[in-house]
């Protein structure tokens, strides 16, 4: 049997607790391809079954990428699995090695998941406090180029306790390093709901056109676009000629971003949210560029009156990816600015970090200014757009450009874009 059909096969008896399945894959496995990354990724999930999880460490070699790979496989597949108690083990076991710090992330993220928020960033703060020493075993390319454990080095970077949430607000509040130069080109002025997206010039001139017509499809809606170092003036393009006599849609401009990166177009809408809620005197929601609502009911505004945000959020473990930055809504009330501006504060030491340390800081910090809101005497007044509307984002969205479009404009390296990593 071909190893990879070999693996399915093996992941299927783990999850159903079929141990004597399981063996007999490894065993094949084995066989085929002996002491293999996909033979030993079927043993350690055999050790599992065999209530022997510690005997994982045994394998184990610090500084080798391949063995870090596996490491991050098997610990992936242990919380997907709701094995928790082997992955403790395997912390426990792992704590005093370089290699550690994967099982410690993974757990902080089930310890995230089960509503212990505190205890989880105190994982996480382990899991920093440890990343320069295995970083140096390993060396900072594998934590880059790899994907999955790329995921792991942002979410267990990026994701903060209350106390350090707390010290970032309070350096923002007493002197703000940064507020954008906005330059209002049109303003929308019919009558309707505004919808609000930031993107910069390559975005914009990619998908500009398509996301506005389709919004505007929306009966009772207007669009404002915020573009952050155009490429050309907007005005002057046929297509925003042709709308701008409706009244329904507004641009902007930011030509001297503090950051040009795909990091800071992300986050840029907590920088000018704001501004537009003073502009335009309404709630405001705000969508990613490359997508559009599908439905002409779809009206997620009205939730404002009882709620100063609201989002779509997840069941996904990674603490980043809990709460959904694609579509969100902003009420026009002070809480709300307030909000505004302790995301501010909390992106912006991150933001002179490559998009490659940082990408995800939007959601990051969507999630721990909310949870740091909770712990103190003043919650945020949330909603959670998956209750309220009874579905899934992805229910409620069309996606105006495939997935190799998005990834290309998301790994754009931008001129002057920061080069230098920070831990």
């Amino acid at each position: 049997m071909d190893i990879q059909k070999l693996i399915e096969l093996g992941e299927a008896h783990f999850q159903a607790g079929d141990r004597s399945g399981l063996t007999a894959c490894f065993n094949q496995a084995q066989a085929a391809q002996p002491d293999s990354i996909p033979a030993a990724f079927l043993w350690c999930l055999v050790k599992v079954l065999e209530d022997r999880g510690a005997d994982i460490a045994q394998i184990i070699r610090d500084g080798d990428h391949s063995n870090l790979r596996l490491l991050n496989s098997v610990c992936n597949k242990l919380l997907d699995g709701s094995h928790f108690e082997a992955l403790g083990e395997l912390n426990t076991s792992l704590s005093d090695r370089p290699s550690g710090i994967i099982p410690c992330y993974y757990l902080a993220c089930y310890t995230i998941s089960q509503g212990r928020w505190e205890d989880g960033c105190r994982m996480l703060e382990q899991f920093r406090s440890r990343l320069p020493s295995t970083i140096q075993t390993y060396g900072i390319e594998i934590f880059i180029t790899d994907e999955e454990i790329n995921v792991v080095l942002r979410q267990g970077r990026l994701c903060v306790g209350p106390n350090e949430v707390e010290q970032r607000v309070a350096l923002w509040r007493e002197s703000p390093p940064f507020t954008p130069a906005i330059v209002i080109e049109m303003q929308a002025n019919a009558p309707g709901r505004t919808y609000l997206c930031a993107c910069n010039g390559a975005y914009f001139d990619a998908m500009g056109e398509t996301f506005v017509r389709g919004l505007l499809a929306l009966p009772n809606s207007n669009a404002h676009i915020h573009v952050i170092d155009p490429n050309e003036p907007v005005l002057s393009l046929s297509w925003v000629e042709e709308i701008s006599s409706s009244g329904r849609l507004g641009l902007s401009t930011e030509t001297s971003p503090p950051v040009k990166s795909a990091t800071y177009f992300a986050c840029s809408r907590f920088y000018v949210v704001p501004y537009f809620l003073d502009l335009y005197q309404q709630p405001l929601v705000s969508l990613d560029l490359d997508i559009v609502p599908n439905n002409p009911e779809f009206d997620v505004h009205l939730h404002a009156a009882h709620h100063d945000f609201c989002c779509f959020v997840t069941e996904r473990n990674e603490p980043a990816s809990i709460m959904q930055a694609s579509v969100m809504v902003w009420a026009n009330s002070a809480e709300t600015r307030r909000y505004c501006s302790e995301l501010q504060a909390f992106c912006f030491p991150e933001l002179d970090n490559p998009s490659m340390m940082s990408w995800m800081l939007d959601q990051a910090a969507l999630i721990c200014i909310k949870e740091a809101r909770n712990l103190s005497a003043e919650p945020l007044r949330f909603g959670d757009l998956t209750q309220l509307t009874g579905e899934l984002l992805e229910n409620h969205i069309s996606e105006i450009a495939d997935e190799a479009e998005r990834h290309r404009l998301k790994n754009i390296v931008y001129p002057f874009e920061p080069r230098q990593i920070r831990l």
